[in-house]
């Protein structure tokens, strides 16, 4: 299993109206890493949740990242 971003937390950083290096500076990490947790190329670790949760992007791990089966695995 990976995980992934939730589409809620992705619309709260859309609503907000900022950019995602504002976003990293909040968080107190760099942009290359929040741009590929983003994208879906690294998956948030827990002090990446932490931090977002810090920096009042949610209120719990739920919030910021869900649980994503891999595509070898729904194949079966």
């Amino acid at each position: 299993m990976s995980a992934i971003l939730t589409d809620d937390f992705k619309a709260k950083i859309n609503s907000l109206g900022i950019t995602q290096l504002a976003v990293a500076k909040m968080m107190g990490i760099t942009p290359q890493q929040f741009n590929q947790i983003w994208n879906g190329n690294a998956q948030p670790s827990t002090t990446f949740i932490v931090k977002a949760i810090q920096a009042g992007l949610g209120e719990n791990f739920s919030d910021i990242a869900e649980a994503r089966a891999e595509e070898s695995q729904q194949q079966k």
